[in-house]
């Protein structure tokens, strides 16, 4: 291919889209607000697969915190009534888990831009020269 597509890194408004169509499906605690996540200035620079790293790293994160709060309550349960028996989801709780504001920055911490303030300039040089000489 002799073809060079230049394909920019989202702006603000572009990752709240991105983020608001990758968080549809994952559920999310009431607190969570998808468009302040999206312009938070540590996402400054995320590609739409560093969003998604992000949702995948936040839903792990509500999983994992999921599975081992019951598996203590379990255990707890058993302990107390000496009975095995399932966890029941407390009133209030959510039978299912649930991404809260502190899953999604904890994944901020992990997730890193996939493109480089250096690798972006060196891009933006290319995508200059190749401009200039089309026309």
């Amino acid at each position: 291919l002799d073809k060079v597509l230049f394909v920019p890194l989202p702006d603000a408004p572009k990752r709240v889209a991105i983020l608001r169509t990758l968080m549809r499906r994952i559920p999310l605690a009431p607190e969570v607000d998808v468009d302040a996540v999206a312009l938070d200035e540590r996402c400054e620079g995320f590609s739409g697969a560093d969003l998604a790293a992000l949702c995948r790293e936040s839903a792990l994160a509500a999983v994992t915190q999921y599975f081992d709060d019951a598996t203590k309550a379990e255990a707890e349960g058993r302990a107390a009534a000496g009975v095995a028996s399932a966890p029941e989801a407390a009133e209030g709780e959510s039978s299912r888990p649930l991404v809260h504001m502190r899953h999604i920055s904890a994944a901020i911490q992990k997730i890193r831009p996939s493109v480089t303030a250096k690798d972006r300039i060196q891009y933006e040089r290319m995508r200059s020269v190749v401009s200039s000489s089309k026309g």
